[in-house]
């Protein structure tokens, strides 16, 4: 016994030092290590493996070394000639030690192991088909009895899960190259199903995952390859779409008071089953459709968790219908939400079937149009059973789906003539005064003002009706917010507690709000509606200027830019320079984030009818990015949030430019305040470009530089000359920089944007370029002729595919 023991262990040892791939060694490590097992190959493996078929036998009834040798086989298998253990006198004495309890996961390791093993497609095949795993399998109880028989269950779904995983990759593999192979395999594959589908219905949620990718797989399979489905094909569908009805529902250690590992465990596991249920759709639509139409007609039969999964499949469903099907499956989903109505099922005590029928009145109401069904769903958001619910869940769920389901347009004529009726019972929930005892300032009232706003900025432009509605909604917010304004009243408030700044906020917000349903007004303007606007507007400038220094005013004043650049429309540009003026002055990294992207709006809305705007903003924003960084990176730690909230600015300048060159405002830079600071703005940009820490950065200052080349390269002396004596020698140097590495994938894309600079500046000035290349640059580079010749022959090429090549060596 004792030398036994030894045995394994030196075993165990040598597969340590000389074969784990734990174990990080270096090129002469591995190359000795290497002819060590190919000496072992060839002597003393075939004497191992029948050392260990003996020992297995003669052994039989001590675990310990029996688990041992089990152990020796699997970390040996990766390495020696897996037909020494898959034959018939080693799978014999497998199958008795599954009945062990004791050695049985070991065995079903060296099982794993020799599955795992890499080798050819057909090999594999050929391989599985020795082990018969399906039939070692199928003998297995999968009944749970304790903790132990879990951890052994789990493992044998392991195992089918990668054999099943082997196949089908086998069978991808052998598809087009060897169809007897293939045929071979799919054969191989349909005495594994049977055991997935019985582990994928398995009554423990963790078993039952564990084939999941397996399952997807198979189902993938179906839907590149087969144009029509089997009669096996077809049941085995019907089998998966029971197995996930079942599998998905809520059971009852679900705990929806307390959110934790088993909640969270769960809630993937449902995110999976929703996903295969998404792809058998795909496959087979009709059937599903025929699935569910079962299952919602027979809702007032189900327990809650039946309903709550029937509901949350049929919103899925509507995920995975093919695209071209949908406009012929609209009548369907418009008769099983008129069904879904007729129920009641907004009535339902549990708030996830309730939740989960609001989902599905988001999805699907755009099938609706013209049905009378729609004033019952738009009463059952608006009473006890969405908005005015005690639950606060489900109040929530009410308001998202308020403020969304009035985007379909082809619901305009449908919930328009509704508009009076809704804002009145409405009213008492978006009391805007500050003394009506409530706080209307909550997601409640901005969804709802959300939702509204969609409704009036679909009414006919500068309409009597329009103009009425808005009167009504945005008179009592401006109103309380000139109360305010006139009093000053939020400059006595408690730094600590400041209720009248928030208040300020919350009227802001609500008015910003309310204007998402307005269309981008940039080439008609609708004045009936810009005045209702410019009021708040000009108040909300006003307090910016009073309390310059308030951070949440100045949020909310960005917020309320950015939702008046759609509605103002060219008007906006007037106010920019007031907001221009705070922003600059005093503003924390983040905000001034906030700032670039508004302004990056601006110039994407308006394009060159900003030029003035961005003409007086371009140099103090560059000397702002400039101050801010030198400021903070003297002192900065590394990998600290100042660090990244430097790179987040610098990212976002670059973006601003990047903006500015895509949308026609070039000539900005070549305005008599910008053009003598040319090579200080393109020096930030070229800074970028060496800019190791920030590689998308980095690209994205690459493309800057070869936008501005498209446009002035050769017809515009001074930028000329910066690409010529700045920029060709940054791109040229670039590669052999030892923080560059030119197999990293961005790093690909940055030599890909500097060739086709380069071929851009040929192109663009010619021979000039080349002579400079050829007569001046590259030879003060220490450049030999052989290579200049070459990188003259490839720009003259315009091939930026090979230039990039080149770079790179």
């Amino acid at each position: 016994m004792a030398i036994v023991d030894m045995f394994l262990r030196i075993l165990h040892s040598i597969d340590e030092e000389v074969v784990s791939l734990e174990v990080v060694r270096d090129r002469d490590e591995q190359k000795h290590n290497q002819d060590i097992k190919d000496k072992m190959r060839e002597n003393a493996i075939p004497k191992i493996v029948d050392t260990w078929y003996n020992l297995l036998v003669t052994y039989n009834n001590h675990n310990e070394i029996l688990k041992n040798v089990l152990q020796n086989i699997g970390d040996y298998i990766q390495w020696i000639d897996v037909s020494l253990i898959v034959s018939e006198r080693f799978l014999s004495i497998f199958g008795n030690l599954l009945s062990n309890v004791e050695v049985r996961s070991d065995v079903l390791h060296c099982f794993y192991e020799i599955v795992n093993k890499g080798m050819y497609p057909k090999d594999k095949i050929q391989m599985l088909n020795l082990l018969r795993l399906h039939e070692f399998i199928a003998g297995i109880s999968t009944e749970v009895n304790d903790d132990n028989a879990l951890e052994f269950l789990l493992s044998v779904a392991r195992l089918i899960n990668i054999s099943g995983g082997e196949v089908m990759r086998a069978m991808t593999k052998l598809y087009e190259s060897d169809r007897d192979a293939f045929k071979f395999a799919s054969d191989l594959l349909e005495l594994y199903l049977p055991l997935l589908f019985k582990y994928m219905a398995h009554e423990d949620d963790e078993i039952s995952e564990t084939v999941a990718p397996f399952t997807r797989d198979y189902l993938l399979q179906i839907l590149k390859k087969t144009a029509t489905l089997t009669e096996a094909q077809d049941q085995h569908l019907t089998l998966l779409l029971q197995i996930i009805a079942h599998k998905i529902k809520y059971d009852e250690q679900y705990n929806f008071e307390r959110y934790g590992e088993y909640e969270e465990a769960t809630k993937e596991y449902r995110k999976t089953l929703s996903n295969i249920f998404k792809t058998i759709t795909q496959i087979a639509p009709q059937k599903v459709a025929a699935f569910m139409g079962t299952r919602i007609s027979t809702i007032p039969e189900q327990d809650t968790f039946s309903i709550e999964a029937t509901l949350l499949l049929f919103l899925k469903m509507g995920e995975g219908i093919p695209p071209e099907m949908q406009e012929s499956t609209k009548d369907y989903f418009a008769q099983a939400v008129e069904s879904l109505v007729g129920f009641d099922i907004a009535s339902h005590p549990h708030y996830t079937v309730v939740t989960g029928y609001f989902d599905i009145i988001l999805r699907y109401a755009r099938f609706l149009s013209g049905k009378p069904v729609l004033r019952s769903i738009l009463q059952s958001m608006l009473d006890q059973r969405g908005l005015r619910n005690p639950l606060e869940s489900i109040r929530m769920k009410s308001c998202e789906i308020f403020s969304k389901i009035f985007k379909p347009r082809t619901l305009n004529q449908d919930f328009l003539p509704l508009l009076p009726g809704l804002i009145e019972a409405l009213q008492d929930l978006m009391n805007f005064s500050k003394n009506s005892g409530q706080q209307p300032w909550n997601y409640q009232t901005l969804n709802l003002l959300e939702g509204i706003g969609l409704l009036v900025g679909h009414m006919p432009a500068g309409s009597a009706e329009q103009a009425s509605v808005m009167e009504l909604l945005l008179s009592p917010p401006t109103q309380e917010m000139a109360s305010i304004l006139s009093t000053k009243m939020w400059l006595r408030d408690n730094p600590e507690n400041p209720v009248i700044t928030k208040q300020l906020c919350d009227l802001i917000g609500a008015i910003g709000t309310f204007s998402k349903g307005f269309p981008l007004s940039v080439k008609k303007s609708n004045e009936n509606v810009k005045r209702y606007f410019a009021a708040p507007l000009s108040m909300i400038l006003e307090i910016l200027e009073t309390s310059p220094e308030n951070s949440l005013i100045r949020a909310k004043t960005i917020f309320f830019f950015h939702r008046m650049v759609e509605v103002m429309g060219i008007d906006i540009l007037e106010k920019v320079p007031q907001v221009v003026k705070i922003f600059l002055a005093r503003t924390s990294i983040n905000e001034f984030v906030d700032f670039i992207l508004l302004i990056n709006q601006i110039m994407s809305t308006f394009k060159e009818q900003a030029f003035t705007t961005i003409d007086q903003l371009l140099l103090p924003l560059i000397q702002h990015v400039i101050n801010v960084s030198n400021a903070l990176s003297a002192n900065i730690t590394p990998h600290s949030e100042e660090e990244r909230e430097i790179l987040n600015l610098k990212r976002h300048y670059y973006i601003f430019v990047h903006t500015l060159a895509s949308n026609k405002l070039e000539p900005v830079v070549l305005s008599p305040t910008n053009f003598p600071h040319i090579n200080h703005i393109f020096g930030t940009i070229l800074e970028g470009c060496t800019g190791f820490s920030d590689p998308p950065s980095q690209h994205k200052c690459w493309i800057i530089l070869r936008k501005f080349t498209g446009v002035w390269a050769g017809n515009q002396r001074e930028f000329s000359q910066f690409l010529f004596e700045r920029v060709t020698p940054t791109a040229l140097q670039l590669p052999s920089n030892k923080q560059f590495n030119v197999k990293d994938a961005t790093n690909h894309n940055i030599l890909l944007e500097i060739s086709s600079l380069l071929i851009e500046v040929t192109g663009k000035c010619g021979e000039t370029y080349l002579n400079y290349l050829g007569g001046v640059l590259l030879p003060s580079l220490n450049c030999n002729a052989q290579f200049i010749q070459t990188f003259v022959e490839l720009l003259m090429s315009r091939d930026a595919e090979k230039m990039r090549a080149f770079l790179k060596m």
